[in-house]
């Protein structure tokens, strides 16, 4: 009788061992051991799983899920045998069960990868995030835990250059230009070029006497650190020099108006051009209220870019007539490539007939950029003859 107690008693701790090693390995998170490996800059830094490593969580992670379910049907069917009796149950029922659920497990990790979040623009120091894309019904029916595992981020290059606002600021060339109220910044840099692009929510409503700040895009930055480029800080500037409204009474000054505003749309509107040659300014009646369109022919596409006129250039001469200032430019492409482009402003007044002198309309310009890369120059100012008087 004492026999028979001590075997139900080892085999009730047999069980209780099969259980917790069963709840061991299945609480246990999968992604513990994975080796991440981080590249690139601190600021710009990745991250990724090797294969290698992948592959090792997903076998172990396929052991974990067959070894469980194999325990479970070991303790629902050993129950009451002896230690040496579930010894021999459980080398015979090893290769039916446990490799048919090896198998059931890669079924289901192959659709499930491994998510790290954030996985780019790391810098050192960050904490990131890793999980098994796992349902929460498929984690239930396996009996699986995964639980989010938290990482440090190091090891990424530092920057081989740091560029300060101050160092940037001796290699810009700034300047305003435009009406006040409605100034325009424009940026240079000889060591740059002319690729750097400013975050400006203000531009083109500048006032003198108001500080604005410039602060490299996102993107740009961004772009240069995967050089091993860092740019720190802002630069702050006192706008100055804006004209006021009425002073532009010669050609040099709205030669000037309409070339700023060309630099404009290149720098601040992701215009690709690098180059410009200034080929005619017009003067073009616009009104609000009455529109009519004008066609150019001949083009390559059926695609005819528009340009919104009221009535014929013999409105010029009349006094306080709203016009439009309007620019073409013959514009050079990184690749060589050269075509037609326009740059206008509308609702500005003509205040004296027959003198190029202008001022604000209602208080507000009305920008426009025209692409006229379709047509040849002589097609264009054809066309724009009819309808504006040529000053230059």
């Amino acid at each position: 009788m004492k026999r028979h107690w001590g075997w139900l008693i080892l085999g009730s701790i047999g069980i209780m061992v099969i259980i917790g090693t069963t709840f061991f390995i299945t609480t246990r998170g999968p992604l513990e051991h994975v080796h991440l490996k981080y590249s690139g800059y601190s600021g710009v830094g990745k991250v990724t799983v090797s294969d290698r490593s992948v592959s090792a969580v997903r076998k172990q992670l396929v052991k974990k899920v067959a070894t469980q379910r194999h325990e479970q049907t070991k303790v629902r069917q050993t129950v009451g045998l002896s230690a040496s009796w579930q010894e021999i149950y459980l080398y015979s029922r090893l290769s039916s069960t446990f490799d048919q659920e090896e198998l059931n497990a890669k079924n289901i990790l192959m659709k499930y990868p491994i998510e790290i979040r954030p996985a780019t623009g790391l810098k050192n120091g960050d904490k990131i995030k890793l999980r098994l894309a796992l349902t929460a019904a498929d984690a239930r029916k396996y009996h699986l835990s995964n639980p989010t595992i938290t990482r440090t981020v190091h090891g990424l290059k530092k920057p081989k250059q740091t560029v300060t606002a101050a160092n940037l600021k001796q290699q810009l060339k700034v300047s305003f230009t435009g009406f006040e109220g409605h100034g325009v910044v424009m940026v240079s840099s000889k060591r740059y070029g002319n690729k750097m692009r400013f975050t400006l929510p203000q531009n083109g409503h500048l006032k003198n006497g108001q500080t604005i700040k410039l602060r490299l895009e996102d993107d740009y930055r961004l772009n240069q650190m995967t050089h091993g480029i860092a740019f720190k800080g802002t630069n702050t500037y006192r706008v100055h020099g804006l004209q006021a409204q009425g002073t532009i009474a010669n050609l040099k000054g709205v030669q000037s108006f309409c070339d700023s505003y060309a630099e404009y749309d290149r720098q601040f509107n992701e215009a690709t051009w690098v180059k410009k040659q200034r080929l005619a300014i017009y003067l073009m009646p616009f009104t609000l209220d009455q529109e009519d369109d004008l066609f150019i022919d001949g083009g390559t596409n059926e695609r005819a870019e528009t340009i919104y006129v009221t009535q014929p250039k013999k409105a010029l001469l009349a006094s306080s007539s709203a016009l439009t200032v309007l620019g073409l430019y013959r514009v050079t492409e990184p690749n060589g490539k050269t075509s037609l482009r326009a740059f206008a402003r509308k609702e500005m007044v003509l205040e004296k007939g027959g003198v190029i002198q202008m001022r604000l309309s209602k208080g507000k310009f009305s920008e426009e950029v025209y692409d006229f890369s379709d047509y040849s120059q002589d097609q264009v100012q054809n066309a724009l003859a009819k309808y504006g008087q040529q000053i230059n």
